[in-house]
């Protein structure tokens, strides 16, 4: 969405909500750390956990953002401790792949855009079926699924005492940064 204000997001979720033939059963939502976004989200789904995305939260402190000391987003909010998605990458791969079957049209005509809306829609039931029945799971590259399996193993060895909340910040930092090793 190329406007980011307040108005905009309430409009869109506002419509989403209408048009859904029952209220989403959705417990928690990974989000990128816009305000607006939050704001609206936590009036207009005010049951729903709101997660911080870990690329977006990384990318604002390499640019030095002020935020976290602030009010809008508490600790609860962008700490991912035990966390298996941490980022709203599979959203964002959704929706690179929408653009490429409008043929990254930038101004693509409402009727085209419905069109496409609707064709990801009819799956959705199908997908939600498969899943449940185990048929169907993420796909996740090999690199990340051994990314994860180091960072969980980290968490369980802090859970254990095995190690202190400074070695596990440094093993992790290690992972997900480009922190040297001193």
């Amino acid at each position: 969405m190329s406007g980011k204000r307040k108005r905009d997001y309430r409009t869109v979720l506002q419509e989403v909500l209408r048009i859904l033939p029952s209220p989403p059963a959705v417990r928690s939502i990974t989000l990128d750390f816009e305000q607006a976004l939050w704001t609206v989200f936590r009036e207009l789904l005010p049951n729903v956990s709101l997660q911080g995305c870990l690329f977006h939260r990384t990318q604002a402190l390499w640019r030095k953002e002020n935020w976290i000391t602030g009010t809008m987003w508490p600790q609860s909010c962008w700490s991912l401790f035990m966390l298996p998605i941490r980022t709203n990458n599979d959203i964002e791969a959704w929706h690179h792949g929408l653009n490429s079957r409008a043929n990254n049209r930038v101004h693509l005509p409402f009727y085209l855009l419905v069109e496409l809306l609707l064709q990801k829609a009819r799956l959705v039931s199908i997908q939600i079926r498969l899943v449940s029945d185990g048929k169907l799971s993420r796909i996740q590259r090999k690199k990340y699924r051994l990314l994860q399996s180091k960072i969980f193993k980290h968490w369980e060895d802090f859970n254990g005492n095995e190690i202190s909340a400074r070695r596990l910040l440094k093993l992790c930092s290690y992972l997900n940064g480009p922190a040297t090793r001193t």
